[in-house]
């Protein structure tokens, strides 16, 4: 036994990660928020761009769904927004940093991007945009090049809306 009780060996301690509640209340309960990675823009980058892991800590955005198989994520922050996370609807789509700036990349959670389409049906898979560099959009869902799921509607290209990044259905 372990001077804690515990039989040696069989016993494993809880990893430092909380469980994070992502509401506050039952009338809007699906809030933003997840876990967030900085690094380095390989070109610039706005507010809600979806984005792949180039090279190290450098993110690049592309409308080439090969590019998005490894690590995505949406920018939520940069340079321009003094590293905070900005998610109203009106900087969804300005600049988050210059080419070479600092970048902040939601990996995992609920976060803002823009349309590249109307995307009518909320809970489908989300993938990069197929017009618009750094949108997001359905086209190619099959080809497991995901970048998350769908929380709301869009009526037209370029509406900023919620996706859960890293979920797949």
């Amino acid at each position: 036994m372990s001077d804690k009780g515990y039989p040696e060996g069989g016993s494993h301690h809880p990893t430092n990660l909380p469980y994070v509640r992502h509401s506050e209340s039952d009338y809007y309960p699906m809030r933003m928020g997840g876990t967030v990675r900085q690094g380095m823009a390989a070109s610039a980058l706005l507010i809600g761009d979806v984005v792949y892991l180039s090279a190290v800590d450098t993110w690049a955005k592309s409308n080439a769904f090969a590019n998005y198989t490894g690590l995505v994520g949406i920018v939520v922050g940069g340079d321009n927004t003094y590293m905070d996370i900005v998610q109203t609807d009106n900087v969804i789509g300005t600049p988050a940093c210059a080419t070479g700036g600092n970048v902040v990349v939601m990996t995992y959670g609920i976060c803002k991007a823009l349309s590249d389409a109307a995307l009518a049906t909320v809970n489908s898979i989300l993938t990069v945009g197929a017009t618009t560099a750094g949108r997001i959009g359905t086209a190619n869902a099959a080809t497991g090049n995901i970048v998350g799921v769908q929380l709301d509607t869009a009526t037209a290209a370029a509406q900023p809306i919620r996706v859960f990044v890293g979920a797949r259905r």
